[in-house]
């Protein structure tokens, strides 16, 4: 039986396109390698592509250590970006963003910012 803790819960924020471009093309690059593809085929979610981005980008901020000096604001018309997530993950995203006063929306743009190859 899975305990409540490692249930899956979603985390929803508005993200922009362009950010969600690249989470699309970091899912295909993670689905081109083999260790990858044995399990997901050439088509990866999109939920494990910004979950391993969001953990790639956590890690960057962390070992900034000072606030991130970053525009918050979307442009153009943002699109909806749903990735669920076990509680120790939602925990450590609202612990960053207690670290550098910001709401949970802004770190997780900002880990995916990070985290995502340009």
């Amino acid at each position: 039986m899975v305990s409540p803790q490692e249930r899956l819960q979603p985390v929803r924020c508005l993200i922009d396109h362009s950010l969600l471009e690249r989470l699309e093309t970091w899912g295909k690059t993670l689905a081109s390698r083999p260790s990858v593809a044995v399990h997901y085929g050439d088509t990866l979610p999109l939920s494990y592509a910004a979950r391993t981005a969001l953990l790639i980008g956590l890690e960057e901020l962390k070992e900034s250590e000072e606030a991130p000096l970053t525009d918050y604001e979307l442009e153009g018309v943002p699109c909806a970006l749903g990735v669920a997530m076990p509680r120790w993950f939602r925990e450590e995203l609202d612990t960053t963003a207690k670290l550098f006063r910001l709401s949970r929306v802004q770190v997780i743009r900002l880990a995916l910012d990070r985290g995502l190859p340009r």
